[in-house]
């Protein structure tokens, strides 16, 4: 028998959950352009292609969220790094306002794919790992682990209650649904490097 879903904090209602029987939990599911903050004991699951999300927790207190998010393809002066800063700014916040400590945070992030190939494809993937690299390092952020460019797309599944990461390679024959999703994505916006840390591959 499932036990009764747990509360979500106020403004993530939003965000769709489902009891999943073979991990015994409640798993909650972000797609491009959305972030989801818990202190329950419960996961986030989110599928990468060139797009990054970060999972970010507050390694005392077990509050902690996902994001998931790609730069705009353009190098205006339209801001092309206010998506990934409002991305980042979201999901911290999020902890914080949720009792969160921005001194006990942790940072774990993935994604930035070449799911095409072509030159276009490498740079929107590059372009998402560089801007959270330089974000991090800018803001002097802890990071535990990282898994990042490449050809196949991933899938995470985050526990923020403990800081755990699921994650596995997709097939390539998903990246035509990814990048529909993606592209998608896109359209609402004005080298592979591996830290694994303790990511566990599923």
């Amino acid at each position: 028998m499932q036990p009764a879903m747990p509360q979500c904090f106020e403004g993530y209602e939003i965000i769709p959950r489902r009891w999943n029987e073979k991990l015994k939990t409640y798993v909650a599911n972000v797609v491009p352009g959305e972030f989801y903050v818990t202190q329950n004991d419960e996961a986030i699951t989110t599928i990468l292609g060139s797009c990054v999300s970060c999972c970010i927790r507050d390694v005392y207190k077990g509050i902690g969220g996902l994001n998931h998010f790609m730069l705009p393809d353009s190098s205006s002066a339209d801001g092309t790094g206010k998506v990934g800063d409002w991305a980042m700014e979201f999901l911290i916040n999020g902890i914080l306002l949720n009792g969160g400590e921005r001194r006990n945070l942790e940072v774990k992030y993935f994604g930035g794919s070449q799911i095409l190939a072509g030159l276009k494809a490498t740079a929107i993937g590059e372009k998402n790992i560089n801007f959270v690299r330089e974000y991090l390092a800018r803001e002097s952020m802890r990071v535990a682990a990282s898994d990042v460019g490449g050809s196949p797309p991933r899938k995470l599944l985050y526990y923020p209650k403990t800081g755990r990461v699921r994650m596995k390679y997709l097939p390539l024959t998903a990246n035509n649904e990814i990048l529909k999703k993606e592209n998608e994505y896109a359209g609402t916006l004005v080298t592979h490097d591996s830290n694994a840390g303790d990511i566990e591959l599923f």
